[in-house]
């Protein structure tokens, strides 16, 4: 175990004695209990560490933050942490890595990196989902039982390579917490573009926002942030734009059944498709109503289909 390269990424002898591994500008501590009296810990490294019971209370560059079950410390190179209170029953596990190590394994946008930079300095603290959470333990978990076991072939490579995943799934993670107004302009209206070009050319269109976002691999609610912030709609509403259109369509300009037409748009059955109908368009779905009845409802969709075109 290196205790100097950990000294040298956070500045603290005590805490690097406590690491359960280290070496190559990577540490992995655990039982954070033992950490509840740590003052003045200069950060020189990527620290993601997480919370799986109690709670601290840390000030991190002047500022004080709270920390409790699934929350996810980030503290960058750069940073420092004064002061330290834990609660008894305190406990998580940390992953360190020094800037080298992480420039050596990953590359990111200088743009979005700038702005994951923006954001952590002032939100250090990360309130993770449960089953982020537990994805975070499952890859300490893995690379804890894998990094001891690098005298086999490819035992190394295979440990840097699980840093490396970790890594990118944690830069997918933020994400979900970023403001898409702090991303370049210009990546929002891609995702725009790219995300009505999906919808324009799947059919019968899926109404779920989390469908679109998958292909185009990103979150739906970045997605639907992204649709409010270009066209003052969300992802849901736009959705809903075009599946009414193709509503309209079927129901004034086919002589398909009822039962043909919720076949045809992937309905599961034709009352869950009228009440569809009449949520969305404010009237229960008539086969070959006058064009009357469905004035309000074609001209509603129309402009939202003019809105998605400008």
């Amino acid at each position: 175990m290196n205790t100097d390269k950990v000294s040298e990424m956070l500045n603290n002898r005590m805490l690097s004695e406590k690491a359960a591994y280290s070496d190559e500008g990577v540490a992995l501590f655990e039982s954070t209990d033992r950490m509840t009296t740590v003052r003045n810990v200069n950060i020189d490294a990527l620290l993601l560490g997480l919370c799986q019971s109690g709670h601290a209370t840390l000030t991190i560059d002047g500022v004080e933050h709270e920390v409790s079950t699934y929350d996810l410390l980030v503290c960058l190179p750069g940073m420092t942490i004064s002061r330290s209170e834990t609660s008894g029953d305190i406990s998580g596990c940390c992953i360190c890595m020094s800037k080298d190590y992480v420039q050596q394994l990953s590359q990111m946008n200088s743009g979005d990196l700038w702005n994951a930079i923006l954001f952590l300095s002032k939100n250090p603290v990360l309130r993770l989902e449960p089953s982020e959470a537990q994805s975070f333990k499952m890859y300490y978990d893995i690379i804890k039982a894998k990094i001891n076991r690098q005298d086999r072939r490819y035992g190394k490579k295979l440990v840097e390579t699980l840093f490396q995943a970790c890594l990118y799934d944690f830069y997918g993670l933020l994400e979900r917490f970023l403001d898409p107004q702090q991303r370049p302009h210009h990546s929002a209206e891609k995702v725009f573009r790219d995300f009505i070009g999906l919808l324009s050319s799947t059919y019968p269109r899926p109404r779920s926002v989390a469908f679109y976002a998958d292909k185009l691999c990103i979150t739906p609610k970045y997605l639907s942030a992204v649709c409010k912030q270009v066209s003052g709609m969300t992802a849901l509403k736009l959705i809903s734009n075009f599946v009414s259109k193709d509503i309209l369509r079927l129901l004034n300009d086919t002589d398909k059944s009822m039962k043909e037409i919720c076949n045809e748009l992937g309905f599961p059955n034709p009352s869950f498709f009228g009440t569809y109908v009449r949520k969305t368009l404010g009237a229960p779905p008539v086969q070959g109503a006058p064009q009357v009845t469905w004035l309000r409802a074609r001209g509603h969709a129309a402009r939202g289909m003019q809105s998605c075109r400008s």
